[in-house]
């Protein structure tokens, strides 16, 4: 099969959401040899978003917003200290069943009946922070599994201290042994996300 190629799934600018880092506890990194420090996931399944977020029904496909003020608006002002606003960048590229690589339109990945994806590039200077890889369903609004996060997968891949990995070549990597139910983790179709804190 084909290797990957990045040059076919430039990165695509989904917006930005506003979480809450997790802060690990003992039972998920009992000797603390992942050197995760707060998990920055794209996954909600750790890292949260604010409550009742899903009620203002004011996000695009990617339950993402445009700008980092329309994200940081989702917070309430008594829990701000405990958020951060982050900036999504889809690589849309996976494998099929027999492991080849392709690369299907970014908004395959989202329900077609949500607002569009933001047009632009996207913040021009965010602090790159790594590679999620992460599930999505088309038919499901919202994001499915952070495995590195979800599935303690952190314990057996090198990550950083955001619980991501640096380079989109190693979320590859990750995505060609984890579809379709590779190793202990759910079985579904990943994808890479860039992720970045923003400034708003």
């Amino acid at each position: 099969m084909p290797p990957f190629n990045a040059e076919s799934a430039p990165p695509i600018f989904l917006g930005c959401r506003a979480k809450k880092p997790w802060v690990p506890e003992g039972y998920w990194d009992p000797d603390r040899l992942t050197g995760v420090a707060e998990v920055c996931s794209v996954s909600d399944c750790l890292a949260h978003p604010p409550p009742d977020w899903i009620e203002r029904w004011d996000f695009n496909r990617a339950c993402c917003y445009a700008t980092g003020e329309e994200a940081w608006a989702t917070v309430p002002e008594d829990g701000r200290a405990d958020y951060r606003v982050f900036a999504y960048w889809l690589v849309s590229a996976t494998t099929d069943e027999s492991g080849g690589w392709f690369y299907p339109p970014p908004d395959d990945w989202f329900p077609a009946d949500l607002p569009e994806l933001p047009r632009g590039p996207g913040p021009t200077d965010p602090q790159r922070l790594g590679f999620d890889v992460v599930s999505l369903h088309r038919s499901i609004m919202g994001w499915g599994h952070s495995p590195l996060s979800c599935n303690l997968m952190a314990r057996e891949v090198p990550v950083n201290r955001y619980c991501l990995v640096d380079t989109l070549e190693q979320a590859a990597s990750l995505i060609e042994r984890w579809n379709h139910g590779g190793e202990a983790v759910e079985p579904e179709i990943y994808c890479p996300v860039l992720v970045a804190a923003t400034d708003r």
